[in-house]
């Protein structure tokens, strides 16, 4: 997500969270229907959720680096934006090795 302000960017992230929770879903049952028929040809198990879920943290980090460069965080809050920061990209790196390690399963 690209735009010309920052602050116009942050402020639309925040709404773009809501559509990701409804894809998520959608992918959720996306996935459910590709098991029942393609079962045993799937190389990984939840394709369209994974690849949504990762998206979803890429967006997250995203938000808080924005909040960063636009200065919104008081000196009393870092701690706790840095720590969920660093929760995010540790959820995605799992995700991403988890799909890599099922990948290379086949």
């Amino acid at each position: 997500v690209g735009f010309e302000k920052k602050s116009r960017e942050h402020r639309r992230l925040r709404h773009l969270f809501y559509d990701m929770d409804d894809l998520q879903r959608d992918a959720h049952v996306l996935d459910t229907k590709l098991n029942d028929v393609f079962a045993q040809n799937m190389k990984v198990s939840r394709p369209a959720r994974d690849f949504v879920f990762d998206q979803a943290l890429g967006l997250m980090v995203q938000y808080l680096w924005l909040g960063f460069e636009l200065d919104l965080y008081d000196d009393c809050e870092l701690h706790m934006v840095y720590w969920f920061a660093d929760y995010m990209l540790g959820l995605r790196v799992y995700t991403q090795k988890s799909l890599q390690a099922q990948l290379e399963q086949v």
